[in-house]
């Protein structure tokens, strides 16, 4: 069964991986200020136009419940200024933590997977019960610890179609998210 990573030294190098396979996508960095709730950071992010999508790999800013994970971030169209993020894959940076919104996939056949637990923040919430039923994705299960978890497929890391993947994701997510909103 495939199997979520939780070795901090793994998970390094899986996140190393995943910035590395949007950094093979033709790509220019652009200046941009990141907003996400409870403040703003200016910093540099990754436009990616064959995708459409904008991409920020690090660590969250001071003040952002920083806690033991990656923050990457994800938006729609060329980044000018303030953007807003779409969807962040923020996998634990040591260990097993639920309340990290991504996790690495180790697959049975040693595929890495950058996947999403497949909750959503929008104001006024989302029910988990609304994205399973709405989410058009690939949906799958690993084990994490002694439980098992479902997950939502965000991209093979190292497929030729990572670039496709990362995008369908991250379009499908804002699409999710005016489903909730009833838009």
């Amino acid at each position: 069964m495939p199997e979520i990573i939780q070795s901090a030294s793994v998970l390094r190098d899986a996140e190393a991986a995943f910035e590395q396979a949007a950094q093979r996508i033709r790509h220019e960095r652009v200046p941009a200020t990141l907003g996400y709730q409870s403040g703003s950071f200016d910093t540099e992010v990754r436009w990616l136009p064959s995708l459409g999508i904008w991409a920020y790999f690090g660590l969250p800013p001071r003040g952002k419940s920083e806690g033991k994970r990656f923050w990457n971030a994800f938006g729609i169209g060329r980044p000018e200024g303030l953007v807003s993020i779409v969807c962040e894959v923020n996998p634990s940076r040591d260990g097993i933590n639920r309340r990290t919104k991504g996790a690495f996939v180790k697959m049975d056949d040693s595929r890495l997977l950058a996947c999403h637990r497949g909750v959503f923040n929008i104001a006024g919430g989302m029910k988990a019960g609304f994205v399973r039923r709405h989410f058009r994705g690939t949906w799958l299960t690993a084990t994490e610890g002694s439980t098992s978890t479902s997950l939502i497929s965000v991209a093979e890391i190292g497929s030729p179609d990572f670039g496709d993947s990362l995008r369908n994701f991250v379009f499908e997510v804002a699409r999710i998210k005016n489903l909730a909103r009833g838009k």
